[in-house]
């Protein structure tokens, strides 16, 4: 299946700016060691060009992402009986 997730944005915020709030630290504990190493300088320049690209999914309602979702289902095999197996 396909269709979109949507994110509310709060009133009053630029596009991106909530979602980068919320989810800045979430992306701290994955890539705590790598932000560490950013220059005040460089973290700027990561938010600038985050904003820039969450913009395309902005919409009046909030944040748009493209979403798909598999279902499967499956069952685990049993071994094969051996004979001679010591």
């Amino acid at each position: 299946m396909e269709g979109n997730t949507t994110a509310p944005v709060g009133k009053g915020t630029q596009p991106g700016n909530q979602l980068w709030g919320d989810g800045l630290m979430r992306c701290e504990m994955s890539f705590r060691d790598q932000i560490a190493k950013l220059s005040t300088e460089q973290l700027i320049e990561v938010k600038r060009k985050a904003l820039k690209t969450l913009r395309e999914y902005s919409t009046d309602r909030g944040m748009s992402f493209p979403a798909e979702v598999l279902i499967v289902s499956g069952t685990k095999s049993r071994p094969a009986h051996r004979t001679g197996a010591r």
